[in-house]
């Protein structure tokens, strides 16, 4: 086999084939007769050679791989990705709102800490000093962050510790779940993310358009759909296309919209924000915000002594709003049996569990489902949530 940069690629030569390279190349300029058998001193020699020469080659295919943006990794990764502007996604803090109960004239610092009772490394600084009226206390509320950069979640109302104990505060709840944070992009993730912002050179086509939408800022997920028949499909009028998307702010999302969309195509929504074009004149620019079906659960545990209260309800709502695990809920999603069932049994202190689930208002009689790979199907503007759902046991 030809080693070396070939026209189908690069080639690195094998042990095998240095060994015979050398020993053919010390024939000739040595002597045709030297014995080059692995039972001579020169074997040993050449062995240790090729070896060293190996690695040689391997670099030399590292190098060639590091030339195309599917294949680089690392460093080389983030050099092909500065070629076009993209560079890797740091580390972030998962965000929140903190709902502080306080007494009147009560000062809580920036910087004071909070966590989850059941997961003590999940803590949460306050952003800014939070001072109560003299005269009034009350409920008040304050951005915080995760102490620690990386991918952290928190269910709603979890957060309720007082790490920081300050005269007067007397309680901390978060009433959503987190805004999760994220560790360093992976080669895998920037790759993905690379082609994303190429389909943003697309202009109007739909792959172009969620993509612009997705790089918005607290976007969180976007589907998109289109009918290119003249008649309506599925609730879409022709010629249509409906972007999909969870979080972010209407009108920047508009704007994004408006400036990716194809001449005489109409947007299709239940979202209608009114934005100004570059000559004065005004439009509607239509998208979806998904519809929420509660996920309403009914499970069983077999539990040891390790097993702490609730936990198998925290580990779902946090993998359920957690877009980087396998169960995450997404919009138009599917929410699988086995997913759930898989996520409750990594439980510590977690024996056997069984669980059932339906949309709300329905609640399954019992733990036991009608089948082991039971489906709630989503409609494609439909997003699972565990907000607001009935859990048994509580």
């Amino acid at each position: 086999m030809t080693a070396g940069l070939t026209p189908t690629g690069f080639v690195p030569k094998t042990i095998a084939e240095i060994l015979v390279d050398l020993q053919a190349a010390q024939r000739s300029t040595i002597d045709g007769t030297l014995n080059t058998s692995s039972t001579g001193v020169i074997a040993n020699l050449n062995m240790s050679f090729a070896t060293e020469l190996a690695k040689v080659w391997e670099l030399g295919g590292e190098l060639y791989a590091a030339h195309d943006p599917e294949t680089a990794e690392g460093v080389a990764a983030d050099h092909n990705g500065s070629l076009t502007g993209v560079t890797r996604l740091p580390a972030t803090k998962a965000q929140t709102i903190l709902n502080l109960t306080l007494a009147a004239n009560t000062s809580i610092p920036a910087g004071s800490v909070v966590s989850d009772p059941l997961r003590p490394l999940t803590r949460f600084v306050t952003k800014v000093a939070l001072v109560s009226p003299v005269t009034l206390g009350g409920v008040f509320p304050v951005a915080a962050e995760a102490e620690t950069a990386g991918q952290l979640t928190a269910a709603a109302h979890t957060l309720t510790k007082i790490e920081s104990p300050a005269s007067g505060w007397t309680a901390v709840d978060n009433p959503g779940a987190v805004i999760p944070g994220r560790n360093v992009e992976t080669d895998e993730e920037y790759r993905l993310r690379q082609a994303e912002v190429r389909d943003t050179t697309e202009g109007g086509t739909l792959a172009g358009i969620v993509a612009d939408v997705r790089l918005l800022p607290n976007v969180v997920t976007v589907r998109g759909y289109e009918n290119v028949l003249d008649v309506p499909v599925g609730g879409m009028p022709g010629h249509s296309f409906e972007i999909v998307v969870s979080g972010g702010d209407d009108t920047i999302i508009a704007l994004s919209i408006w400036g990716n969309k194809p001449a005489g195509i109409e947007t299709h929504g239940t979202t209608s924000v009114i934005i100004t074009d570059t000559e004065g004149v005004t439009h509607v620019v239509r998208f979806s915000r998904p519809v929420s079906k509660i996920v309403n659960v009914n499970y069983l545990a077999v539990t040891d002594s390790t097993y702490v209260a609730n936990s198998i309800r925290t580990a779902l709502e946090l993998a359920s709003v957690d877009p980087l695990h396998p169960m995450h809920f997404g919009i138009g999603d599917p929410v699988y049996l086995v997913r759930m069932l898989s996520v409750a049994a990594d439980v510590k202190g977690v024996v056997n569990v069984t669980l059932d689930i339906a949309i709300a208002p329905a609640l399954p009689p019992d733990a036991i489902p009608a089948s082991p790979d039971a489906t709630l199907v989503m409609g494609p503007r439909d997003v699972a949530t565990f907000t607001g759902a009935n859990w048994v046991p509580p």
